[in-house]
């Protein structure tokens, strides 16, 4: 392995540890407790050299954001895998949960954070709707649905 490459994975994994490092706090603390300087001192560099990695810590939000959203991705096509509706709904929901409840900071900067961080959502990724799957169902309409009193 030459020296270029081996820079290359020194800096990936300096990275890492830096996002690590950053999701620990916001695990410990929440978002609003994570300053450039309280993780330069949690992973024992100066906060200048977290800056050659991340422009900001809004920067760091939105990796982690990302992150966030692959694993709820992940989990969610899972769950969606069922043929049954009911049951596959109902799997999608406990997953959405499930999540939430076991990444509540994660869960919180990804949903109820800024809207920004919503840029991170990965939008090449998950199922795409093919002519087959599309023909099998009615396109969804951008009108609404008309209100039908019940029979009595």
């Amino acid at each position: 392995m030459g020296t270029k490459e081996r820079r290359q994975r020194e800096k990936k994994d300096q990275r890492q540890k830096i996002l690590d490092a950053a999701l620990e706090i916001i695990n410990q603390e929440g978002f609003a407790a994570l300053s450039m300087r309280k993780l330069a001192d949690r992973i024992e560099y100066s906060p200048a050299s977290i800056y050659l990695h991340f422009d900001s810590r809004e920067h760091i939000a939105r990796e982690l954001s990302a992150a966030g959203y692959a694993q709820l991705l992940d989990r969610l096509t899972a769950a969606a895998s069922n043929p049954n509706p009911i049951e596959r709904l109902t799997a999608v929901n406990q997953s959405y949960v499930a999540f939430g409840l076991e990444h509540p900071e994660t869960y919180r900067l990804i949903f109820m954070g800024d809207s920004g961080y919503m840029t991170a959502v990965p939008r090449s990724s998950g199922p795409q709707c093919t002519e087959s799957s599309a023909s099998s169902s009615p396109a969804p309409s951008s009108q609404p649905l008309p209100l039908r009193r019940s029979q009595k």
